[in-house]
């Protein structure tokens, strides 16, 4: 029989007499949450591999009762009895953790023989000691866009503060950033800042930590100083329709920091938020090419001077796992032009992500590929024609690849309790040394644990 992938490849599918039907090998993959780009890159490895039975465990079913951390005991309590699976996606996981206990093998020598296909900047970010313990699978990017004598020079968290007190005093009144909560600030600036909130020795950085309470107080107060009724009843109208879909923790999302369209539609005078696929970086492109917008430039936010990446279905194997060839077969196959190609974000294969941003696709009569639009509350209808991106366009976009040096890694109980104690901080209800004691407090019970 015949079947047609979202990809419009035609997949012709026959009956082998001569296969066998029972697997003769078996490996096992973790991750936290299930992923439907690891849900194909395993489909596509069986094809390849009839032999071989690829199981795939998920620690925080969907609408199931286990918690994050309930979830990360079960599987540690696993890897420390040597059970534990060949491979983990490590998204979600205390990476750093693995790393220093020996959970993880030295894939250094098997990235080295990938080197001329891939971004080695973006594969050897997790590099420690002269050795590589993770691989990120795909990658994102935290950006902020609007007019360029808003953003331009907005590539530090100071520099952001200094540029959103000076647009309140030039636009007062207006939404800034689109962002009414204080946790929405902390959580998106945390990308570009919580890689310092720790030493070396994975002890707590205090004055990093101060750092950025005090400057995304300054964002927050600024954007939230005298602005109109509309907007903030906009964001709470939002916020009430995330709650009720997502759950109350859906602000410690960031797939919710991807929508761009407020922006065009005016609401916003700057969209801050996440760049997650060559997809989305066409459509956030196209908008420089509409009327009205001519002036729109975007940036990639950096921290401390560097580039700053969002690694995704990071991978590690197992030091205790009794199939690392067929584990390191699994990750070659992953990191192939051929798989890398169907996923979602931003592929870390060169000819993957080339073949992104070159397909060709039939034009319009104005040279659009297609438009997206929105209706807004008062019943507007904003449309937005979509471009092939120019040859600045994927210059731009290979530079941030080719730049990017430091990983954000999440880490969501650590980040959490930041966020919680510092809205008090920034809301005025406690001051800055009281709120780090309690931080400091909490957070050192749970590198303890």
């Amino acid at each position: 029989f015949l079947a047609v992938s979202d990809g419009g490849k035609l997949i012709k599918f026959t009956y082998d007499p001569d296969r066998e039907t029972v697997p003769q090998e078996k490996l096992t993959i973790y991750s936290l949450k299930k992923n439907s780009d690891m849900n194909m890159a395993i489909s596509f490895y069986q094809m390849q591999n009839p032999n071989v039975f690829v199981e795939y465990k998920v620690g925080m079913e969907e609408g199931g009762v286990v918690t994050e951390e309930d979830a990360i005991k079960k599987l540690n309590t696993q890897l420390m009895a040597g059970e534990g699976p060949d491979i983990l996606m490590l998204d979600g996981l205390p990476m750093d953790s693995y790393m220093e206990k020996g959970i993880l093998c030295d894939l250094k020598g098997m990235i080295g023989d990938l080197e001329q296909e891939m971004f080695v900047n973006i594969l050897g970010a997790f590099e420690q000691e002269g050795r590589i313990y993770a691989v990120p699978g795909q990658v994102q990017f935290s950006v902020m866009m609007g007019r360029e004598s808003n953003v331009s020079g907005m590539e530090g968290l100071f520099a952001i503060a200094d540029g959103i007190e000076r647009m309140r005093g030039e636009e007062p009144g207006k939404d800034l950033l689109g962002l009414c909560s204080e946790k929405a600030v902390m959580r998106l600036f945390a990308v570009i800042s919580a890689q310092g909130w720790k030493t070396e020795n994975g002890e707590i950085d205090r004055d990093a930590m101060e750092e950025f309470l005090i400057q995304t107080k300054r964002i927050y107060e600024a954007q939230m100083d005298g602005i109109n009724g509309k907007s903030a009843e906009r964001f709470q109208q939002l916020n009430e329709y995330y709650v009720q879909s997502f759950g109350e923790n859906w602000v410690y999302d960031l797939d919710m920091y991807a929508y761009f369209m407020g922006y065009v539609a005016g609401d916003s005078q700057i969209f801050a938020g996440i760049n997650s696929s060559p997809d989305s970086y066409m459509e956030m492109a196209s908008i420089s090419r509409t009327k009205g917008f001519e002036d729109t430039i975007f940036v990639s936010m950096e921290g401390e001077g560097e580039r700053v990446f969002i690694p995704e279905m990071i991978l590690g194997i197992c030091a205790t796992t009794s199939r690392s060839e067929l584990a390191k077969d699994f990750l070659r196959m992953f990191l192939s032009k051929e798989n890398q190609s169907n996923l979602s974000g931003y592929a870390v294969n060169r000819a993957a992500f080339d073949e992104a941003l070159a397909r060709e696709e039939k034009t319009g009569e104005n040279g659009a590929l297609r438009q997206i639009g929105i209706v807004d509350e008062d019943g507007r209808e904003i449309l937005l024609d979509i471009f092939p991106p120019t040859d600045e366009d994927k210059a731009l976009i290979r530079a941030w690849m080719e730049e990017a040096r430091v990983p954000y890694i999440e880490d969501a109980v650590f980040e959490q309790c930041i966020f919680e104690e510092g809205s008090l901080f920034i809301l005025g209800k406690k001051g800055l040394e009281e709120t780090m004691d309690i931080i400091e407090k909490r957070l050192a019970i749970y590198i303890a644990e």
